[in-house]
């Protein structure tokens, strides 16, 4: 038994799903359904996060390990 509802779909996936109907020969109906399924069990795929680094060079002067005076010298002393 069903359960009725209202699903605005965006007119792309539309045009998806009747397309995914006729090539199955099924009701529009079903058909969502089953792609609703597929979607809800796929297991999302994971991407390696990466990070790029780049030597940006020491600036002569400038103590890395003062952070209040790095900021002052890269943000201007109004940096708060």
């Amino acid at each position: 038994m069903g359960v009725g509802t209202t699903v605005t779909l965006d007119e792309d996936v539309y045009a998806r799903v009747q397309q995914a109907s006729r090539e199955r020969a099924q009701p529009f109906k079903q058909t969502l359904n089953d792609l609703i399924r597929a979607g809800l069990h796929a297991k999302p795929q994971k991407t390696a996060f990466r990070i790029k680094s780049y030597k940006m060079g020491v600036f002569p002067g400038l103590d890395y390990n003062k952070v209040e005076e790095l900021l002052e010298h890269a943000e201007g002393p109004l940096h708060k």
